[in-house]
């Protein structure tokens, strides 16, 4: 589910990923001298899934099982400069 999806564009009921800057804060004032940048470490564990029609356990896409998801689980992130 989308928790930010009072603040953002991305539709109630869309999901999202969120992670936090650790063990600093990002903050951008506006005033840099120097480029910021950001290392994401994705997790991708255990995210395909489709519809089993048939109760197998076995994507049968020739059997026109469809993919629901292929997303990503998890999001680590590093300020670096």
């Amino acid at each position: 589910m989308n928790p930010l999806f009072g603040t953002s564009a991305i539709p109630a009921g869309s999901c999202v990923l969120t992670a936090a800057f650790t063990p600093s804060n990002l903050v951008i004032t506006g005033h840099e001298t120097q480029d910021i940048v950001i290392t994401v470490s994705l997790s991708t564990n255990k995210s395909f899934e489709w519809i089993d029609y048939n109760g197998n356990k076995k994507w049968d896409a020739l059997s026109g099982e469809p993919v629901v998801d292929m997303g990503v689980r998890g999001m680590i992130p590093i300020i670096g400069h």
